[in-house]
């Protein structure tokens, strides 16, 4: 950010990367726990499970348990309302794929193992952290602070990941 003063645009410059640094470290550490929620959900099989209870599983998954959580954390990590629409069309999906009565046992089963909502919203979040990360560059942040912010957030899961073993759950990367 440039003024006609140079020593105020340089603290301004200063404290706009400091911003810029805050908001990255906050959307890096919420991007990293809907991963670890998508690993649950998707991966290790909890809407699949729940899909065995025809049309309400599938909604107890998705609308009670999902959704909320995704559209409070996409509030929190700041993204747009094109985002918030496609993380609702992609639950919305895995709702009508599994719901949809199909005459082949376990088919909605089958179809919310494969198509894994929660997964796909993930890629919305990790989007929003590189335009931040673009933001923090063009504030004047180097390579090795946006990546620091980054390794940090990832340490989220690392730490999760010690607790499940402790209580013997074993997660998986």
């Amino acid at each position: 950010m440039t003024t006609d003063n140079p020593e105020t645009g340089l603290e301004q410059q200063s404290l706009n990367k400091e911003q810029v640094l805050a908001e990255l470290k906050k959307c890096a550490e919420i991007e990293t726990q809907v991963a670890l929620f998508a690993k649950y959900v998707d991966t290790y099989g909890i809407d699949p499970i729940l899909s065995l209870l025809p049309v309400a599983g599938d909604i107890s998954s998705s609308a009670i348990i999902s959704t909320p959580f995704l559209l409070f954390q996409a509030k929190g990590a700041g993204l747009d309302w094109k985002s918030i629409a496609w993380i609702l069309s992609y639950q919305g999906m895995d709702v009508v794929a599994g719901a949809v009565p199909v005459p082949v046992p376990f088919a909605n089963s089958a179809a919310d193992y494969v198509f894994k909502a929660n997964v796909l919203s993930v890629n919305l979040f990790t989007a929003k952290v590189l335009e931040i990360s673009i933001k923090a560059r063009e504030a004047g942040a180097s390579e090795a602070e946006i990546e620091a912010i980054k390794a940090a957030a990832e340490k989220i899961i690392e730490g999760k990941k010690v607790i499940a073993s402790i209580l013997g759950r074993g997660l998986k990367k």
